[in-house]
């Protein structure tokens, strides 16, 4: 057993090829794929239409129980706690597809795809549930997760208890290159699909403009407009600037002349209309 060999590998996946002649050997497997149907029987889900998906249910779980076994029998006895690749479970899904007569060659590549995918879901489910540690209440799930244990117990003696606890507490990292995204696989829907039939597109009618009420002439009302702003503002400061120099200059005798000259026209002024202010009361 490969378990007894110094060498052994923990991730070693080389028991993935036995998989399609055990499939082979099942009766029922070999007709379902003679009637266009994949490996995995699958369910109807709410928010899939018509279309059965495979999933971690305990119908799904039922139906596909002895797939399952075949290759959780092939993990236990080479003591494999981790989930082999999904393209290594297509490549054994066609084989088996090929040797059992799938009637349709240019889908054969969508049912292995489907196939490849469910087995890599379901058998991920049943991992989770091993490493938590957690007992399921259906006793078909409970004997396919008891595998994963066996699986363990004849690794820990190829490997000893440290190297087992180890690759144990690393079993996460099963997935990180399989990016499933959570998708729901296709099985029994697996012949090649129809081309979707063209939508039709309706045009909408134009949109008409909304009708703009006209006032009569005589009522509209008057819009009286504010007289433009002048943006450029008159620059004075030259003029006040002029105004101070004449201001501090020093005057002239000829300034003198002519202030006094005004101040004694002003009297003079002044005085007429007093005058002809008293001869008026008298």
């Amino acid at each position: 057993m490969a378990a007894a060999s110094s060498s052994f590998q923990a991730r070693n996946f080389e028991w993935v090829a036995q998989l399609p002649p055990l499939w082979e050997n099942n009766r029922f497997f070999r007709q379902r794929s003679l009637n266009g149907q994949a490996l995995l029987r699958s369910v109807s889900q709410p928010g899939h239409g018509d279309r059965e998906v495979v999933i971690g249910n305990i119908e799904c779980f039922k139906m596909n129980n002895e797939v399952l076994k075949i290759v959780l029998k092939l993990m236990g006895d080479n003591g494999c706690i981790f989930v082999a690749k999904v393209y290594l479970f297509q490549a054994a899904a066609l084989e088996f597809h090929s040797n059992s007569g799938y009637p349709e060659a240019a889908s054969l590549g969508v049912v292995a795809y489907s196939d490849g995918w469910g087995l890599k879901r379901m058998l991920s489910f049943l991992k989770r549930k091993w490493m938590r540690k957690q007992t399921p209440r259906d006793r078909t799930i409970r004997a396919l997760v008891a595998e994963f244990e066996r699986a363990y117990k004849t690794l820990q003696g190829a490997v000893g208890d440290s190297i087992v606890w180890a690759l144990r507490a690393r079993g996460d990292d099963d997935d990180i290159d399989d990016p499933d995204g959570a998708l729901d696989v296709e099985s029994d829907q697996c012949r090649a699909s129809a081309p979707a039939a063209p939508t039709e597109t309706l045009e909408e009618p134009p949109v008409e403009p909304a009708a703009v009420r006209e006032e009569p002439a005589g009522t509209a009302a008057d819009v009286v407009l504010p007289a433009p702003a002048n943006d450029v503002p008159q620059d004075t400061r030259d003029e006040e600037k002029a105004n101070d120099v004449a201001q501090d200059r020093p005057l002239s005798k000829e300034d003198l002349e002519v202030q006094l000259r005004i101040a004694e026209l002003k009297l003079e002024a002044k005085r007429l209309q007093l005058g002809d202010v008293s001869r008026s009361s008298t």
